[in-house]
């Protein structure tokens, strides 16, 4: 936020190009930095599915081949879980959280943000002994449900309406993976266990994203127009609009809604408005460790337990773990 503040403020030259570069610093100290193959091999992968149909598209997808430059040819594959792994994955999270999803009525298709509301508060009291810590809430300031960790409330937007399917992958993104995992630490004498250790952030939503995806029972790269966005910033420079009009053409020829390429592309650079913020490189980043550690351990009959009730840890950091083992063993 300092670099942030002083980018914006800066009244020489010599200011602002000292606030970029610790801007910079900061930046990638805290959200890390793209990795070039795993951009190059997104874009190039969206880009072979644009099949022009007519001289016109092919004239616009030439031109968005110019506006993106140079492509180089990437040898090595992406990472993706197998398909055995997503679906007895899928087992174990509808056995997990089964109790959950009955509270979503039968004879209901869709949900407005009152009712997600007293849902999720349903749940609380009822499968966490009545006293969980956290209560849902409506909040006219936010457009997407989230979870705080300090203020312990689950926030819902206003006059928002939910398919069946989507709410019950918000029941387990939002209160089965970011608040199950803070729960069972509330009152231990290290805040921290139940708000964040370090680079959590960055695990939980991974955590919270294939346990979505495992609920519908289909694997889905997350955040992969974010890791464009940031790949465009960080590599070829680009700036918002070039990037938004990049983004804009790649969903109109690929005949895919474009009603969220604006606020992806303003994320990117949220804060300065020029200067790319790496913070959304999360969501890809997040699924792909989880989905790692999961296919790694699908067999250990602890996966869960390490997943939801270790409180807000990075399972595949050594020294994390032990924290949590010593805490679970009495010794802290």
């Amino acid at each position: 936020m300092l670099a942030n503040f002083a980018y914006n403020n800066a009244e020489t030259p010599e200011d602002k190009a000292s606030a970029a570069a610790e801007h910079k610093r900061t930046n990638e100290a805290l959200y890390g930095t793209p990795d070039e193959s795993t951009f190059y091999s997104i874009l190039q992968e969206k880009i072979s599915k644009i099949m022009p149909k007519t001289p016109e598209e092919q004239a616009r997808l030439d031109d968005l081949l110019s506006k993106i430059g140079t492509l180089p040819e990437v040898q090595v594959g992406r990472f993706k879980p197998k398909q055995e792994t997503v679906e007895r994955f899928s087992e174990l999270i509808r056995d997990f959280f089964g109790d959950f999803l009955k509270y979503l009525p039968e004879d209901k298709n869709s949900f407005t943000s009152e009712e997600m509301t007293s849902i999720v508060n349903s749940i609380l009291e009822n499968e966490f002994d009545g006293n969980p810590g956290y209560k849902a809430v409506i909040d006219s300031e936010v457009s997407n449900a989230s979870a705080n960790h300090e203020q312990r409330i689950i926030k819902f937007p206003q006059d928002k309406e939910y398919s069946r399917d989507y709410a019950a992958a918000l029941i387990v993104h939002e209160l089965g993976s970011h608040v199950m995992r803070a729960i069972p630490y509330m009152e231990h004498g290290i805040p921290a266990l139940s708000i964040g250790l370090p680079d959590n952030e960055t695990f939980d939503e991974g955590v919270a994203k294939c346990v979505e995806q495992a609920i519908k029972g289909k694997y889905k790269d997350s955040g992969i127009d974010h890791y464009i966005n940031i790949g465009l910033a960080n590599f070829k420079g680009k700036n918002f609009r070039e990037i938004y009009d990049i983004q804009m053409a790649i969903k109109e020829l690929s005949g895919k809604k474009t009603g969220t390429v604006l606020n992806s592309v303003q994320r990117c650079f949220r804060g300065t408005g020029e200067l790319p913020n790496n913070k959304d490189l999360a969501y890809y980043n997040g699924a792909e460790q989880v989905w790692r550690y999961i296919e790694a351990h699908i067999d250990d009959p602890e996966l869960m337990d390490h997943l939801f009730l270790s409180g807000k840890t990075v399972v595949t950091d050594k020294d994390q773990e032990r924290v949590i083992y010593e805490t679970k063993v009495g010794g802290i």
